[in-house]
């Protein structure tokens, strides 16, 4: 990293003036927190393909995937524990390999504090852009990373005259380097862009208002100039609380728009019910229920749910709403049957199975059907 030049002050004691230098090297942090946040990241990752797999739908949303619908429903930690979570090992390497080389730059650049403050609220707000405008279930820390990136062209830009040609050419490196990973973002599906871009955001702003701003003094005990970062973290504290604002509020814009939904809901509870969590999903099966109450199948859902709780009782009344909606849905007639055969009511149970014969079902199914009545007997 080039350096500045610097010219002598006079020795306060004697008004002397001290031999010019040519450069001043840059007042640098040894970096600390890249290498734990690589060794999280890493772990984490060994730690899912343990228990699961990397790739598998079920062990991020276990491990706290950015899940649209649960974060609806209060799971809002998954906007952060997202970033820490990588789909396969190629998606791993990449975001890795990115983190160490960008990292290492920034944290020795910007110092440990402000390049915590950096990637996190990057990350998170690349997390919250995605769950505001985005569908897909998403992972990753390429939000921070592109956030990192965008320090380093703000750091650039500032001080693109003190570096000269050197820092005009980085500057356009890493504008080049963001612009090609965006279009690649772009082209390829199944990449979360939205996440890319409120990271790349929160990077060019903070990294604006952090970047040192480097003052000249003479260091008379080694008789040379030395660079002092005037700025720091302590000085910005209104940037970082404008930015938390922000991104508290597009959290809360982001759920109240969504709650307004019940498909939003529904989609919880399938999730839910997916991870087994049988008495998260009826939760978000009833406030389903109550935002659209003609659903027969948010009925059926619930039903569900509550069959697997053994609670039966309600499990019978959900059964009940959805064939009064769907009549001709041949699930929910078998699903009443069971419970019915569960709450020891055979004869409701035998209606319900003779009528699940009338409907369009597999022989397969037919074969069961008939199966079970031959049990009720009668």
């Amino acid at each position: 990293m080039n350096g500045f030049s610097g010219e002598p002050e006079p020795k306060p004691e004697t008004g002397e003036v001290a031999p010019a230098a040519g450069t001043v090297p840059l007042p640098l942090s040894q970096p600390r927190f890249t290498y734990i946040l690589l060794a999280i990241n890493v772990a984490v990752w060994l730690a899912m393909t343990a228990m699961g797999g990397s790739t598998n739908t079920g062990t991020l949303i276990r491990f706290g995937a950015k899940v649209n619908d649960l974060i609806v429903q209060g799971q809002y930690w998954r906007l952060l524990t997202s970033i820490f979570l990588h789909a396969g090992i190629a998606h791993l390497g990449f975001n890795m390999y990115a983190l160490y080389v960008l990292g290492l730059e920034v944290e020795r650049l910007y110092g440990h504090k402000r390049f915590l403050v950096l990637y996190f609220m990057a990350g998170l707000f690349g997390s919250v852009l995605s769950f505001n405008f985005g569908a897909r279930i998403s992972v990753g820390a390429s939000g921070a990373i592109f956030g990192l990136a965008a320090a380093l062209m703000a750091f650039f830009a500032r001080h693109r005259e003190m570096f000269g040609r050197h820092g005009r050419q980085q500057l356009l490196n890493i504008a080049f380097i963001i612009a090609i990973n965006l279009f690649i973002g772009f082209s390829l599906p199944g990449i979360d862009n939205l996440g890319h871009l409120g990271g790349l955001a929160a990077g060019l702003v903070l990294g604006w208002y952090f970047t040192p701003d480097y003052q000249t003094s003479w260091d008379w005990s080694v008789n040379q100039p030395v660079l002092h970062d005037r700025n720091s973290l302590s000085r910005q504290w209104l940037v970082v609380v404008i930015v938390a604002g922000a991104l508290v509020a597009s959290t809360a814009f982001g759920v109240t728009r969504r709650q307004a939904t019940a498909s939003t809901y529904v989609q919880a509870g399938q999730t839910l019910i997916e991870q087994e969590n049988y008495a998260e999903a009826t939760k978000a099966l009833i406030t389903a229920v109550q935002k659209d109450p003609q659903s027969a199948p948010t009925h059926f859902l619930l039903g569900y749910a509550y069959s697997q709780l053994k609670e039966y009782d309600q499990a019978l009344v959900a059964y009940q709403d959805t064939v009064r909606l769907e009549p001709k849905m041949a699930e929910a007639h078998w699903n009443l049957g069971l419970t019915y055969l569960a709450l020891q009511r055979q004869n409701e149970a035998r209606k319900e199975f003779e009528t699940f014969l009338t409907l369009d079902i597999s022989d397969k199914d037919a074969a069961q059907a008939r199966a079970i009545l031959r049990k009720i007997g009668p």
